[in-house]
């Protein structure tokens, strides 16, 4: 995976702690699919919550991704 697919990248999934918890460890925003459960107060807080799958997809297409300018010195190597 390239710097560009990294920053385009997005964690989602209806476990707070494998697919939430992770994706956050990895640095992603996420979008936790809640099926009707509520989030308990020391669960991670996902960037984004749905209620289904259908939800989740529209936010992710409102809300793309956006890309971080590189910095100078990543393009030359430093």
């Amino acid at each position: 995976m390239d710097h560009r697919e990294e920053l385009a990248a997005v964690g989602k999934g209806d476990c707070l702690i494998a697919d939430i918890s992770g994706g956050q460890h990895a640095g992603l925003r996420t979008v936790w699919i809640a099926h009707g459960r509520t989030r308990q107060h020391l669960d991670s807080e996902p960037t984004h919550v749905a209620h289904d799958v259908v939800e989740a997809a529209t936010w992710l297409l409102a809300n793309p991704p956006r890309p971080q300018r590189p910095s100078p010195l990543s393009l030359v190597g430093g």
